[in-house]
């Protein structure tokens, strides 16, 4: 039950991380927006009135979002989200099982054999109804 519980808020985590990431992005934007808009209007920081942050303020938050950027992409690629999560889990657990049995090995080509007799059976019985 341990390992469920875990599995469900790998989601949880996944959904943090993209959430964090799209701020980040959102910071980057809002932040070379400023500072470009500054820089084509010609704003002097010298003034008395600042409309816009100072450009080292800009410059700052602009890093700091590539940086989050970076991190949050980074950890939502490798966080997988609850269902990729079960799948990985359940499929990795059955592959194992299936290659250390034996007799799981076999079944394949059992069931092969035993759809073609069925299939065989089907076809006899409609010749015979004609």
């Amino acid at each position: 039950m341990n390992e469920i519980y875990w599995l469900t808020r790998l989601g949880g985590l996944h959904t943090f991380f993209s959430t964090c990431l799209g701020v980040s992005v959102a910071a980057c934007v809002i932040a070379g927006a400023f500072y470009f808009a500054a820089k084509v209007v010609g704003v002097d920081y010298d003034d008395e009135y600042d409309g816009l942050p100072r450009p080292t303020t800009l410059v700052k938050l602009f890093c700091g979002g590539l940086i989050g950027c970076f991190l949050f992409g980074l950890a939502t690629i490798f966080t997988p989200t609850t269902k990729e999560a079960f799948a990985i889990w359940g499929v990795g657990g059955t592959i194992d099982y299936i290659k250390s049995n034996e007799t799981a090995k076999g079944l394949p080509d059992k069931t092969i054999k035993a759809l073609d007799k069925w299939l065989d059976s089907l076809s006899e019985e409609e010749d015979e109804q004609e």
